[in-house]
């Protein structure tokens, strides 16, 4: 996984806007998905590309940052343990 859909996966970004993102997709209007995700989140344009794509995938971005939280302890155990 890369720097841009770690980065994506610990933004916190409400489900209202990854569910109009997706439905801007779906409707080839993917550059106003992508802005309407970096509006909302303060994520970088291949950061939103890397998230929006993930929602494509059927992922789900976390909504608030305990979820992100959570996804960073996912993808770094170093860090779980390190606070363990």
């Amino acid at each position: 996984m890369g720097k841009q859909e770690t980065t994506a996966l610990i933004t916190p970004m409400s489900l209202e806007v990854q569910h109009e993102a997706l439905a801007l997709a779906a409707e080839g209007r993917a550059s106003k998905a992508l802005s309407r995700m970096r509006k909302a989140s303060g994520l970088g344009l291949v950061e939103a590309r890397a998230a929006l794509d993930l929602i494509r995938s059927g992922r789900v971005l976390p909504v608030d940052y305990a979820r992100a939280l959570e996804n960073l302890r996912a993808l770094e155990p170093e860090l779980a343990a390190a606070e363990g």
